[in-house]
């Protein structure tokens, strides 16, 4: 479908304005998310493919049975759909490029062409697709939130330098500013 478009270019991502219909014509393309009529092109960085590398193992290793991590993985919810880096949900999903079962722990790893979403948009949509834990792990920080009744309150904030326990479902001991080095 080649349909010209105004697009807004924030380094490497890039925000086209789209309607569903025509983002699920698209097909299965790699690091895409669509929501309120905006399709969403994020690649990552070498920085935060090995970030996500490295936590899904920590977190995998500290899954309790049941539960598995899905690195990009789609999540569908009533405001879009969006590909995490990381998701912690049943290991039995059902086989769909989005899935509808709401995971117990969502980690996005922030990048600053998105950090906007991961603040405010996905925020608001994981909390009211009941997602239990929202993780935004920034160079600095790892920001933890746990949903209440809807809406996401922050638990915890580890600060670069100083590690800690995480609080939540799922604790691993995690320095932030250990993944500063590329």
């Amino acid at each position: 479908m080649a349909v010209a478009r105004e697009h807004f270019d924030r380094g490497s991502s890039v925000r086209v304005p789209m309607s569903y219909a025509e983002w699920q014509a698209l097909g299965e393309t790699k690091h895409q998310e669509w929501s309120e009529g905006v399709l969403y092109v994020n690649p990552p960085n070498r920085w935060h493919v090995l970030v996500a590398k490295h936590l899904a193992r920590q977190l995998d290793d500290a899954c309790p049975p049941g539960l598995t991590v899905y690195p990009d993985w789609g999540l569908h919810t009533p405001l879009g759909d969006f590909e995490p880096d990381l998701m912690v949900a049943p290991d039995d999903l059902p086989d769909e490029s989005y899935t509808t079962v709401t995971p117990l722990l969502i980690v996005e790893i922030a990048s600053p062409t998105t950090r906007d979403l991961d603040w405010d948009r996905k925020l608001q949509a994981y909390a009211e697709a009941g997602v239990a834990w929202y993780w935004i792990l920034e160079r600095q920080a790892l920001t933890i939130f746990a949903n209440l009744d809807g809406h996401f309150g922050q638990t915890q904030r580890i600060e670069a330098g100083q590690p800690e326990e995480t609080s939540g479902p799922i604790t691993i001991r995690l320095d932030p500013g250990s993944y500063l080095s590329p």
